[in-house]
């Protein structure tokens, strides 16, 4: 891999955790721990949906979803559809 290469990997890696570090910025602290927790099992926020100033964390771990609202509970088998 050439410098070049090297350093957009660096730049896009850089880009990916700033906006991981914006996502988790914007959640309620009951999203957090609950998010959090969701971690542990290997899931991964992915973004967040506003729908009516109500923001909703989306978690994904593979194929599997999982919603966490702004009171921190989770659902593991939501009722949403991803584009």
């Amino acid at each position: 891999m050439d410098d070049s290469n090297i350093n957009k990997a660096l730049r896009d890696r850089r880009h990916l955790i700033d906006n991981q570090a914006s996502l988790w910025a914007q959640l309620t602290i009951n999203q957090a721990h609950a998010a959090n927790s969701l971690t542990q099992f290997g899931y991964d926020l992915a973004f967040l949906r506003n729908q009516n100033t109500i923001k909703t964390a989306i978690m994904t771990s593979g194929y599997n979803f999982a919603t966490v609202d702004i009171e921190g509970s989770i659902d593991t088998s939501p009722n949403i559809s991803i584009r």
